[in-house]
């Protein structure tokens, strides 16, 4: 593997990186309610999924701090895509101002959906392919 595959494959990991970080700011996941060929022509345009008005409108400094770095994630140019380091470092640097500020915060998990199963990894592919 080349040093220059090396790169795009990690900054491919922070792409999703941001996909996870959008379905836990919100809920969905990115490109939800579309079909996959829609999707990846979207993706190759270098457009992402909007947010929820609840989010994009939101004043709540975490939440545009998350929007944030989920676009950072989302940059289109791999060689212009911050590395993980630098997406957590600024989410840190919030919460650390956020706690110096006098707000309090928490972390917490949503729970499941009544109708969500796992069996194994290969959930992802059935999903993908049951489209």
């Amino acid at each position: 593997m080349t040093s220059d595959q090396y790169i795009h494959r990690n900054k491919a990991d922070v792409w999703s990186l941001g996909d996870m970080m959008y379905n836990v700011l919100t809920n969905r996941w990115m490109f939800e309610g579309i079909s996959t060929s829609e999707a990846k022509a979207k993706m190759l345009a270098g457009q992402w999924p909007s947010f929820p008005r609840k989010f994009a409108n939101s004043t709540d400094p975490s939440e545009q701090a998350m929007i944030k770095a989920i676009q950072m994630a989302w940059t289109y140019d791999p060689n212009d895509r911050p590395a993980a380091r630098k997406i957590a470092d600024d989410l840190k640097k919030h919460m650390m101002d956020q706690k110096e500020g006098g707000s309090s915060w928490r972390v917490s998990i949503p729970p499941l959906p009544p109708n969500y199963s796992h069996s194994d990894d290969s959930d992802y592919m059935a999903n993908l392919l049951a489209r």
